[in-house]
This record gives structure tokens, sequence and C-alpha cells, in this order.
């Protein structure tokens, strides 16, 4: 596993909320670009996870899976 990289299945799932949130609440392009930036972006928690998914344990990633 990469250094600092951990999976943490609570900040993906708050952050999942978070970003559909966002998602409903923006009226404006620019809105929704900063919204993809922020949550699926190459410095997003969720892209941080993707990343620490690779390196877990063949039962720990089909649970993984389910977040």
């Amino acid at each position: 596993m990469a250094e600092g990289i951990v999976f943490d299945a609570d900040a993906v799932s708050k952050d999942i909320a978070e970003g559909i949130s966002a998602i409903q609440q923006a009226s404006t392009m620019e809105e929704l670009k900063a919204i993809k930036a922020k949550y699926a972006g190459a410095n997003s928690a969720m892209t941080r996870a993707s990343k620490a998914i690779g390196s877990l344990a063949k039962n720990e990633k089909k649970e993984a899976g389910k977040v």
C-alpha cells in the first residue's frame, strides 16, 4: 500500500452524501465543475479511497466495494 493511503468507508460515505447534496443545490455549470473537482478530482477523498482499495486483501476489497 502506498504510504499514508488508508481506506475509510465512513469518509467515503460522507463524501458521497455531501457530493450528492452539492449537486442538487448547484445552479451553474461553474458550480458543477467545482463540485466535480472537489469530490472526484485527483486529490479527492474518492480518488484516495480508490487507490487504497487496490492494496486491501481480497475479502476486504469486496466489503469496500459495497460502499
